[in-house]
């Protein structure tokens, strides 16, 4: 196939999204979670920025902030890759309702994401299980999660905390300056930054 990406260039995953009053079918290309706590920014356009997950994380204090679980899936029809957004009380149901469907949470499991409401949660059902399909391997999926923050890619056989801790003092120094983007837009009200 011929694009136009140039060397070293990894383009993000699709988010899996599910309308109200629809559902949508995937199937796991991994059983492994990965936890992102964010910070919602309502400037401009607003934008997430990913918290430090410290005691001193210096948006903690002034913006809110969620927990989000992240799998890659195979979404159906079209087979797909892309990744699913998990609150944490959907992503303890799928793991609940694939559990209880005689499966583990692993690459192959099948599952109907159904959404009521634009504010609900989505909510799971499994469907089976297909032996067909093999899992990715953890940087293959994590890199393409990671620049939708714009942070650099997963090394091939690098953990999850090597990575975090390669990647903390840019989480940290864009914290920094995202807290002081919003004390300026709020008028310097609040703590200095970096106080708690």
């Amino acid at each position: 196939m011929i694009t136009q990406e140039g060397p070293g260039v990894v383009r993000r995953w699709p988010l899996v999204k599910v309308a109200p009053a629809h559902t949508r079918d995937v199937t796991l290309l991994s059983g492994d979670w990965v936890r992102l706590s964010t910070h919602y920014l309502p400037l401009g356009r607003g934008r997430s920025v990913l918290c430090t997950d410290t005691h001193d994380c210096p948006l903690c204090t002034r913006a809110g902030g969620r927990t989000y679980w992240y799998l890659p899936v195979q979404s159906h029809p079209g087979a797909h890759r892309g990744l699913v957004e998990l609150s944490a009380t959907t992503s303890a149901d799928l793991e609940t309702v694939v559990r209880y469907g005689g499966y583990q949470l692993a690459a192959g499991a099948m599952v109907r994401l159904s959404r009521k409401t634009t504010k609900s949660g989505a909510r799971c059902e499994y469907l089976g299980y297909d032996e067909r399909v093999t899992a990715i391997d953890l940087h293959e999926w994590v890199t393409p999660l990671m620049v939708i923050y714009g942070l650099p890619g997963m090394a091939i056989g690098e953990t999850l905390g090597a990575y975090g801790r390669r990647v903390k003092s840019v989480v940290e120094m864009r914290g920094r300056a995202a807290l002081a983007e919003l004390l300026i837009a709020t008028r310097g009200s609040g703590p200095p930054v970096g106080s708690h």
